[in-house]
């Protein structure tokens, strides 16, 4: 009966396969006195001579490891956790970009709205939520704690409707004043002095009515902040054309906010809009 021999503060690690769940057998194990002589971890150790004076119980237990699942990770909500401009992910769906998120081991706004894009909504619109590290190279460039995302391209329009939700940003908070300067705390700016000529910020196109947009600063854009090609969008707590504190002027080149033809906002809440011409 071959045993390895496990000091009183051992440790038994067991790795599962990603994709195990499950009973992952048994161990049988022994009390051990010490007293025969062996050392801490040996192995092969021959313990079918056991009880009375040996070094070895005669009584032995058995131990069970069962693996669960973890539960699998939400359909319908992504979260961005970098200001890189990557799109080395799986982004055939939020699930699969979840899974897959690359070689850098993150997932940019620009992966989100691709994957958010390619998930077909359940009842409620997906959703794009911030979770980025201080650590990330483009953490407060200015000085106000933000972190600021450069696309190098107009980024994927919103085709299916999508909550983006700046404010889930550890440490930002929305305006609470109803007249007068905010007192708003948004950390997510989204910069279009890298996008090229006639690039919008965030454009909602066909499919993409009942989008939320809310806590992000979005400027140096060459055409629109924010584009609306369908109707039926929240637009909430932004600064558009402004510097993240909302004091100085970073216009976007056309408007903060562009109605496309006759479609329409459902609600407009606190958005401070600049523009290069005001």
């Amino acid at each position: 009966m071959s045993a390895t021999l496990l000091s009183s503060n051992a440790s038994i690690r067991f790795v599962p396969d990603p994709s195990f769940s499950g009973a992952a057998g048994n161990l049988s194990f022994r009390a051990w006195d010490q007293t025969d002589g062996n050392v801490s971890s040996a192995t092969g150790i021959d313990v079918s001579t056991n009880g009375s004076s040996t070094a070895y119980s005669s009584a032995s237990e058995i131990a069970t490891l069962n693996v669960v699942a973890a539960p699998p990770a939400s359909v319908h909500l992504v979260t961005v956790d970098t200001t890189s401009d990557s799109t080395d992910g799986d982004t055939s769906s939020i699930v699969a970009l979840i899974s897959d998120k690359g070689a850098d081991g993150f997932i940019s706004l620009r992966e989100a709205i691709i994957a958010a894009n390619n998930t077909v909504n359940a009842g409620t619109p997906d959703e794009i939520q911030f979770n980025i590290s201080v650590a990330d190279p483009n953490f407060s460039l200015s000085g106000n704690n933000e972190f600021t995302i450069l696309p190098s391209s107009a980024l994927p329009a919103i085709t299916d409707a999508l909550i983006f939700d700046g404010l889930t940003q550890p440490g930002a908070a929305a305006n609470s004043i109803l007249a007068g300067a905010s007192d708003a705390t948004l950390l997510i700016e989204i910069g279009g002095q890298n996008a090229g000529v006639g690039v919008d910020g965030i454009s909602v196109e066909l499919g993409g009515a009942g989008t939320t947009i809310r806590g992000l600063v979005i400027n140096d854009f060459a055409r629109n902040g924010i584009n609306l090609d369908e109707a039926n969008n929240v637009i909430e707590s932004n600064y558009l054309g402004t510097g993240v504190t909302g004091a100085t002027d970073r216009g976007n080149g056309v408007d903060g906010i562009q109605f496309a033809g006759t479609r329409f906002l459902k609600t407009l809440l606190s958005a401070l809009i600049s523009t290069t011409t005001a």
